[in-house]
């Protein structure tokens, strides 16, 4: 198990280098990120759709939170609600790390909405909106319903 721990925390070193490279490489070319924000099961290409890699085709650098956690202070939750989940949690801190940052866009996947997610998407929303920012979120799994990234490219422009 110890071994087990180094390996992850090797892995998650190197996500964090190549993330902090294409952050700097980002914001040299003055081009836009996207934090990717999911449960770690939305990663898997069947269930994420290539969400990933049409945003990279679109122009965007493409992070997730965990590349980029090591680049967000704690902070206190925005209302006085109870968090007791570790997920929503993370979705807050990246959501206010987003919202304080003029290049980064989120785009939150999720598949049930239930249990925890209505409370956690709409505080999500409120932190975006707080700072002008838009909330994407693409809920997977609906069959026949595959959602477009191009309605986010659309918004941004518009926004912009």
């Amino acid at each position: 198990l110890e071994q087990a721990r180094l390996e992850q925390d090797v892995f998650v070193n190197k996500l964090r280098v190549a993330a902090d490279e294409a952050f700097e490489q980002m914001e040299a070319e003055g081009i836009e990120g996207v934090v990717l924000a999911c449960h770690s099961y939305h990663v898997d290409p069947g269930l994420s759709h290539g969400i990933d890699t049409l945003l990279n085709t679109l122009g965007f650098e493409v992070f997730s939170p965990l590349s980029l956690s090591h680049r967000i202070p704690e902070r206190p939750l925005p209302d006085a609600c109870a968090n007791e989940w570790y997920q929503p949690s993370q979705l807050y801190d990246i959501c206010q790390y987003v919202a304080e940052n003029d290049k980064l866009e989120l785009v939150h996947l999720y598949s049930f909405g239930c249990g925890v997610d209505p409370l956690a998407i709409e505080t999500a929303r409120r932190i975006l909106r707080s700072k002008g920012k838009l909330y994407t979120g693409l809920k997977l799994g609906d069959s026949g319903n595959y959602p477009h990234p191009s309605a986010f490219t659309t918004r941004c422009a518009r926004q912009a």
